[in-house]
């Protein structure tokens, strides 16, 4: 079995809503499950996994090789790039050189024929292209706006670094990309935000969200300030400023943010 070339593994299916785990099987009263790495090595094989991941890690040592990009699209609900040990069982597989990309999506549920073209997008931008991962990803989803409102997505990937000495070193980020929707409910994104009253913590469906004071525009939009009205507890809060781990991205389009 030679491993020269690209690969790209593709599966779509549902998700445990609690672990993240994937959707095997089901009937009209259960569903089994079972977590990414178990499913790959059912579908691929111990052996031959185990003996990608050694042809990946030499490939990827090697100075003057070809590019070679072996990524997966984990296609499900959100649960799969929200819960956080799922999260970390992706970048596993990127740590161990299985894979050089991982992609999934981080929300409340996808549907496949609005996600469809981006994708497809991004697909293009890595494998025809040969951009990097994650410019990539911000020069498809971030252009489309239809499909990252509907879903933020999580994105592992390998970076490969050379230095003077001609030595190759591999850092592995983890990243989500999102559009920040106040009238949605969406503040910087983050659908999982809630009312800041302690005897509250309403979610944040039940709030009113709104700019406060001056709006800045452009590459300085996140420097724009909050202020939101929750309808349990009728408090408001004002001057909310944007966290210092949301990033502007970069995209035509206002709006497109992303965090680690």
């Amino acid at each position: 079995m030679k491993y020269e070339g690209n690969l790209l593994l593709f599966i779509n299916t549902h998700s445990d809503t609690k672990t993240g785990d994937l959707v095997v099987s089901s009937d009209l009263k259960h569903s089994g499950s079972v977590w990414i790495c178990e499913l790959i090595e059912n579908y691929i094989g111990d052996h031959h996994l185990a003996a990608a991941a050694q042809a990946i890690a030499s490939i990827n040592s090697k100075p003057g090789v070809g590019s070679c990009t072996h990524g997966l699209i984990v296609c499900t609900c959100g649960a799969t790039g929200r819960v956080p040990k799922s999260a970390e069982l992706l970048k596993s597989l990127i740590k161990n050189d299985i894979f050089d990309f991982v992609l999934t999506f981080a929300g409340i549920y996808i549907m496949d024929t609005i996600i469809a073209p981006a994708l497809t997008w991004f697909i293009e931008n890595v494998y025809i292209y040969d951009m990097k991962i994650w410019d990539a990803l911000e020069q498809s989803f971030s252009e489309d706006l239809h499909a990252l409102k509907q879903a933020p997505v999580m994105l592992a990937f390998a970076n490969i670094y050379v230095d003077l000495n001609n030595t190759h070193e591999c850092v592995v980020d983890s990243q989500v990309l999102m559009y920040s929707n106040l009238l949605d409910g969406g503040p910087w994104g983050l659908d999982i935000f809630c009312c800041l009253n302690a005897k509250c913590g309403s979610p944040s469906y039940n709030i009113i969200f709104r700019h406060c004071s001056k709006q800045y525009y452009g590459r300085y939009w996140l420097k724009t300030n909050i202020r939101y009205t929750c309808l349990q507890c009728h408090i408001t809060n004002k001057a909310i400023t944007t966290p210092k781990w949301i990033f502007l991205a970069w995209s035509q389009n206002f709006g497109c943010i992303w965090y680690q």
